[in-house]
């Protein structure tokens, strides 16, 4: 008996060991079927657990470097879209962000590759703009990414390698390309800008107008700026050709003078762009040249401080949006996030000016820019002897590779040389490049957008405030919201609380319905409760920030 005692003692051990494998082997199977499952499972959404099976099973079908994420691309996507619009994704941040991304990047990622097939058969000019500009056209792969790089942060990073990483380095193989293409064209075709038409445009308009200049408002972003506003207003948009360079001090000035008479000189090693006799290259010179134009009544006003200006008996407003000088670079802080963060306060002070009784809205940008993801590569060329050489172009020097051209070959007056990198390129210069270039010869800088919007939907909506307790003394916040009714014909408006990553389910309120209780789950039973919690009002179709409060928390653990 002790004899078979040890024996059993002996291969217990090895029993175990085969009873894991078997569990893992079976888990491995269950996994496996997951990504072959119907609509029916696709969707079931009722425990939290399915959202982590969903995800251990597509990172156990993309390698860890994302070598086959092209090839299950068309798989992912469909199980990502599926899954963002559930329950958790919904109410948990962090399924929410995981869905959302992978739902882009499986997106991208085969977008970009039709693109780089369709590319093939086009090489000119106007084909590449139309092909850009359509409406569902290569526009839509830069706004993905801008969308896809603000979720990398948010992801663990080995799931940012498996599952971000393969969809933005063949965006930037495609950005590659197809601005090698539109360079040997603008080479071959020249380059007839359509910026200085803006203005004229403008003035022949009867009635109230208000007009935003908008730094960096490339043309997916004006895509998705008229998303935001297609409930209030009847949006026209179209391409407009932008100065080269692409950079604010000329593209700003191209935008708020005549047709004729802009002239861009170098003196002193320094940019000098005149209206006529007068320079307007600085943001102080654009403003006074622009007050000076509009007269007694017309305003020039800062996004920023657009609510708190005196409007009643202004006919033609002009409204500055982050513009930049020098050379047009971007602020050391900008991030995709912050790029889509600053459409949505554009679509606000849209509707603020048309609640303010405009009839019409114009919008234009000065210049786009190329988002270079952290996992792209940039061909360095020699910087070339210029009075002035920047990443993107230089002035007064020519460089062996790249695109050389005189000012009237691309728009401008005088003799003046031009020199542009091709494609994913720039001049080899000290210091970081950044993930935000312009100046140069691409799609994504030169082609922006005008749009022109009518008000449609004269009503506001209703302003929602919340009541918030003193303190939190339950894991359960209850939190009252109630709206602010003006008149009868006030829209409703659908609001959401926030705190940390969790978000309550919304509710609508309107005149028809003045208050409600969101309740919100907002920390698990055994988590440690912090000192004091943030909580946030949010619109949930637009994602404004209402109000933003801060609660003392008191909860016996």
């Amino acid at each position: 008996m002790a004899r078979l005692a040890h024996n059993w003692r002996e291969r217990e051990p090895l029993r175990e060991a085969y009873r894991t494998a078997a569990l893992e082997i079976e888990r491995e199977h269950e996994l496996r079927r997951l990504l072959t499952v119907g609509e029916e499972v696709l969707e079931t959404e009722t425990f939290r657990v399915l959202d982590e099976l969903w995800q251990e099973a597509i990172r156990s079908a993309v390698t860890q470097d994302g070598g086959n994420f092209g090839e299950k691309a068309a798989r992912l996507e469909q199980i990502a879209k599926a899954r963002r619009g559930l329950f958790w994704a919904k109410t948990e941040e962090r399924f929410g962000k995981f869905w959302e991304a992978l739902y882009l990047s499986a997106q991208l990622h085969q977008g970009s590759g039709e693109a780089l097939i369709e590319l093939e058969g086009i090489g000119g000019l106007e084909d590449l703009i139309s092909r850009y500009t359509a409406e569902n056209g290569w526009w839509r792969l830069d706004l993905w990414a801008l969308e896809l790089a603000a979720f990398e942060d948010a992801l663990a990073a080995s799931d940012a390698i498996r599952f971000l990483h393969p969809a933005l380095r063949i965006y930037a193989e495609f950005l590659d390309r197809v601005n090698r293409t539109f360079a040997r064209a603008v080479d071959r075709e020249g380059w007839q800008p359509t910026q200085l038409d803006f203005w004229r445009r403008v003035r022949a308009e009867r009635g109230r107008t208000a007009v935003f200049l908008a730094d960096a408002l490339r043309y997916d972003l004006a895509q998705y700026l008229k998303q935001l506003l297609a409930a209030e207003a009847s949006v026209e948009i179209k391409p407009i050709l932008t100065m080269v360079p692409s950079i604010t001090e000329l593209g700003m000035a191209a935008l708020i003078s005549d047709p004729k008479g802009l002239v861009l000189t170098v003196e002193e090693d320094r940019l000098a762009v005149r209206a006529g006799e007068e320079s307007i290259c600085g943001a102080v010179e654009r403003r006074t040249y622009l007050d000076r134009r509009l007269g007694q009544t017309g305003k020039v006003v800062l996004l920023e401080n657009l609510e708190r200006e005196e409007l009643e008996r202004v006919q033609t407003l002009v409204i500055l949006c982050r513009e930049v000088d020098e050379y047009g670079t971007f602020v050391a802080d900008l991030h995709p996030g912050g790029l889509l963060e600053m459409v949505r306060r554009i679509a606000r002070g849209v509707r603020y000016v048309m609640e303010k009784g405009f009839e019409r809205v114009y919008i234009a940008a000065d210049h786009g820019f190329l988002f270079v993801p952290t996992v792209a590569h940039l061909n360095s060329v020699p910087a070339p002897q210029a009075r002035i050489c920047k990443r993107r172009f230089a002035i007064g020097g020519t460089s062996k590779g790249c695109i050389n051209k005189r000012a009237s070959e691309i728009g401008l007056e005088g003799s003046t040389v031009f020199s542009f990198p091709v494609g994913l390129s720039i001049f080899a210069m000290p210091g970081e490049r950044g993930a935000f270039l312009h100046g140069g010869l691409s799609l994504q800088e030169c082609v922006v957008a005008e749009l022109k919007g009518r008000c449609v939907s004269p009503a506001r909506k209703v302003l929602v405030e919340m009541i918030l307790p003193e303190r939190l003394t339950s894991r359960v916040a209850l939190i009252e919201v109630r709206a602010v009714v003006s008149s009868l014909f006030d829209k409703p408006r659908r609001v959401q609380a926030i705190i940390g990553e969790r978000k309550s389910f919304p509710v609508e309120l309107g005149p028809e319905k003045t208050k409600e209780q969101l309740r919100l789950r907002w920390l698990d039973d055994f988590s440690e409760p912090p000192r004091r919690v943030t909580v946030r009002l949010q619109d949930a179709d637009t994602g404004e920030i209402l109000e933003e409060r801060t609660a003392e928390v008191e909860i016996v653990v």
